[in-house]
């Protein structure tokens, strides 16, 4: 459980500090991706790009660890 925590953590620190060049490559401005303003407050909802993310992740998972 800890080892998925820190997994987890890691993962999120990496994506915060990659949050601005994510941006400038497109990759968070897909069709699918929601962005909502509420008085000020802005909440993004990155459906679109967590599905291809996810899907290339599974893809890696699958060529590295054959059945």
């Amino acid at each position: 459980m800890a080892r998925w925590l820190a997994t987890s953590a890691v993962l999120l620190l990496i994506g915060a500090i990659l949050w601005p060049w994510l941006r400038q490559l497109g990759l968070l401005n897909l069709p699918g991706d929601l962005m909502l303003d509420f008085q000020g407050a802005r909440i993004y909802l990155p459906f679109a790009t967590s599905m291809l993310i996810g899907g290339v992740i599974s893809m890696v998972w699958w060529l590295l660890n054959p059945p």
